[in-house]
């Protein structure tokens, strides 16, 4: 067996564990992509590989884009995966600061200039698509798909039957294998209790930070501005910062504000704390970390949404309130296309 603790090994293990973030938003993309573009390219005698490069690839830069920089901020902010590896990265510097120099501070400190570094990376790519909008106005049927010959058909579903077994088949069985081989010393009463708290605890995070990236992703739209680019920005850094890291930022305010609130509010004898501990704060912290995967799909489903199809809505907002969330901005979130508007 080659040695796969090096560089080489660590690129594989991320690309497959991260690929989905690509594959789900160029796969929404293209799913939705009106057929009267790749049209007009064959009509100039374009083949099918140029009209893809040409047309259909650059029409989903924002998906595309999206799901690179989710995978780019998930990549820095992992410190599991390069410590198994053995391989430093600034990640793995942020938690040797922390834990072996026992500088906390200096630690904070260089979460900071990695926000900032994935910050400024984020404004070039927003500044890279200068005015180009990547609205859908015509109501052409959605892209076919087209038969592949015998060999082409062959080499797709071997690739994909790769991927499959890399990124999904081989970790499932190891795992199940490891969750056999300890059923009995793990498998409790205690453990279906912390799995139930485990899943309300995600669905509460994952409607909460559901409805702050689409009312992100909808101010953003509306205001139009740089500013409020550069705010939308920012308010999705939290993935780019390891786990821990984020926790300490979010407990430390936290607990500042409980201090205050004990020290000048009459709050009965032996209350220790406010917030802290909370579900509120937990639910907090997993929107700050979180928002940055729901605000890319929410981002690139609104540019399908062209600006006259928004203001018709918003003459008709009152009643077409239901319809419109329902029809034209949750299947982007959820990842099913754009097909109504």
């Amino acid at each position: 067996m080659p040695n796969l603790r090096n560089g080489f090994g660590l690129t594989l293990v991320m690309s497959l564990t991260f690929y989905p973030y690509v594959y789900l938003l160029a796969r929404n993309a293209f799913a939705g992509m009106g057929q009267r573009a790749l049209e007009a390219g064959a009509s100039l005698g374009l083949s099918p590989w140029r009209a893809f490069f040409k047309i259909a690839l650059p029409m989903a830069r924002p998906w595309i884009a999206g799901g690179a920089v989710l995978a780019l901020m998930e990549t820095l902010a992992d410190f599991g995966t390069v410590s198994v590896f053995g391989y430093e990265t600034f990640t793995t510097a942020i938690y040797e600061t922390w834990f072996g120099m026992f500088s906390l501070d200096t630690a904070k400190q260089l979460a900071a200039i990695l926000i900032t570094a994935v910050f400024v990376l984020l404004v070039l790519e927003q500044f890279s698509r200068g005015a180009r909008r990547f609205h859908r106005n015509d109501k052409s049927r959605t892209l076919s798909r087209r038969p592949l010959q015998a060999r082409l058909k062959w080499a797709a579903t071997a690739y994909c039957g790769v991927v499959l077994l890399l990124a999904f088949a081989l970790p499932v069985l190891q795992l199940g294998w490891w969750a056999y081989e300890t059923w009995a010393e793990v498998f409790n009463e205690r453990l279906w209790e912390q799995a139930w708290h485990s899943f309300a605890g995600g669905m509460a995070a994952a409607l909460l930070t559901a409805a702050a990236a689409v009312l992100l992703a909808l101010a953003k739209r509306a205001d139009g501005s740089r500013f409020a680019a550069v705010c939308s920005r920012v308010a999705t850094l939290g993935y780019a910062v390891p786990g821990t890291v984020l926790a300490v930022g979010v407990f430390v305010p936290v607990a500042a504000l409980d201090n205050f609130l004990l020290a000048h509010f009459g709050f009965p004898e032996g209350t220790t704390a406010v917030f802290k501990g909370t579900l509120a704060v937990m639910l907090l912290a997993y929107l700050i970390r979180f928002l940055a995967v729901a605000y890319a799909s929410a981002e690139a489903g609104l540019e399908r949404i062209s600006p006259s199809q928004g203001e018709a809505w918003r003459g008709r907002w009152a009643a077409r309130l239901g319809a419109c969330c329902g029809g034209c901005i949750c299947p982007c979130c959820a990842g099913r296309g754009q097909r109504r508007c």
